[in-house]
């Protein structure tokens, strides 16, 4: 898996890279637990994106020990250290950063470290498992006095963090602040709920908007953002504008409701001061799902039918990221600006024949072009 935003656009996306892979070992032996239809409470998905050693750290550079780094999250290491992978890319320090207004929101809705059974009780296992640590082990390591605060909204955690921290810099609550998603799937359990409910892809692909989907593949990842209140062109691009809401009541808890997606979309081009006929291209939750899909696509054609965005759905390479899947389109999104091209999906052959794009000039990324 890529390591930077560069290398994410080149080795994946531009590349047009289908990343799953078979569940490697490091996580556990798929094989134990598959049923190719699911029955007795097994996963019939053996497939998934992976980040590639998880269990290295330096504990050494951020003052922890060998101990305490051995109880903690991988997603709390992790993220830390893409927490100041961050800071370094938009040229600050630790020395510039400590003792200062900055605010740490981190996406997270996994907890697998925690439930694994072989894990030991000890010293530094409650601070090393709860997830309001995740984001307050950066503000700790770093210096950072801002508000610190842990988001689960499930596959929307990232995003929501996002427009927190960029409210508390528009009312002047902070400085700066860093944004982060983290995910890592390390358990199986995970994946006999999923399939229990009959939301895995059978074939372990993100197949979004196609006629052939069936439903998600797992992915893991993790994401960080530096944000000032306005970015500047020495330290790169910034998010206009923002907008977060909730269904309230609908049709049931978990089915998306188009018009709740509606309002927020309306409500981030209100925010960004932004027109829809201004919007080239849109990086689409799209998680392959029957349902799912064609009430996002009808959301937008319902707010952006003037502009004929470019679809694009960077979860046909990597599969759903989950709590980090709001990091990696922003990463996309990013990569799109600074290259002016919208990549094409994977896995793209045959429209979802209940997403209705006629009497529209919508392109559903089948060939890369400028966005």
């Amino acid at each position: 898996m890529a390591t930077t935003p560069q290398e994410a656009w080149a080795e994946i996306f531009q590349a047009q890279l289908d990343a799953v892979v078979e569940v490697p070992l490091q996580r556990f032996d798929v094989n134990d637990y598959y049923e190719a239809d699911g029955s007795g409470f097994l996963t019939y998905a053996r497939h998934g994106s992976f980040v590639a050693k998880v269990e290295l750290f330096d504990g050494r550079f951020f003052g922890i020990s060998s101990n305490e780094a051995a109880a903690i999250d991988p997603q709390q290491r992790h993220g830390l250290e893409v927490s100041y992978a961050a800071c370094h890319g938009a040229s600050r320090t630790k020395q510039d950063l400590t003792k200062t207004s900055t605010g740490v929101f981190v996406g997270q809705c996994a907890n697998d470290w925690a439930k694994s059974s072989n894990r030991r009780a000890g010293t530094f296992m409650g601070p090393g498992t709860h997830a309001s640590i995740a984001a307050n082990r950066i503000s700790f390591c770093l210096g950072l006095e801002g508000v610190s605060m842990t988001v689960d909204t499930a596959c929307s955690s990232t995003l929501v963090a996002l427009d927190l921290a960029l409210q508390h810099l528009e009312l002047g609550h902070l400085e700066t602040a860093l944004c982060s998603g983290s995910q890592l799937n390390l358990i199986v359990e995970p994946f006999v709920a999923f399939c229990n409910g009959r939301l895995l892809s059978t074939s372990g692909r993100c197949r979004t908007f196609d006629a052939s989907a069936d439903g998600f593949a797992r992915g893991e990842g993790f994401g960080s953002f530096f944000l000032t209140k306005a970015p500047s062109a020495e330290y790169g691009m910034g998010p206009a504008g923002s907008k977060a809401n909730q269904d309230g009541r609908s049709s049931s808890l978990t089915a998306p409701n188009g018009p709740a997606q509606q309002r927020a979309i309306l409500g981030a081009l209100k925010a960004a001061g932004v027109a829809a006929a201004e919007i080239s291209a849109v990086e689409c939750h799209g998680t392959g799902t029957a349902l799912g899909d064609p009430i996002e696509v009808g959301a937008l054609k319902g707010t952006l039918d003037d502009s004929a965005p470019q679809l694009m759905a960077g979860k046909t390479n990597v599969g759903h990221l989950e709590g980090a899947a709001g990091a990696l389109g922003l990463v996309k999104c990013m990569m799109v600006l600074q290259h002016n091209e919208a990549p094409p999906n994977v896995h793209f052959a045959e429209l979802n024949p209940h997403i209705d794009l006629k009497e529209t000039s919508w392109r559903k990324c089948p060939r890369a072009r400028s966005a």
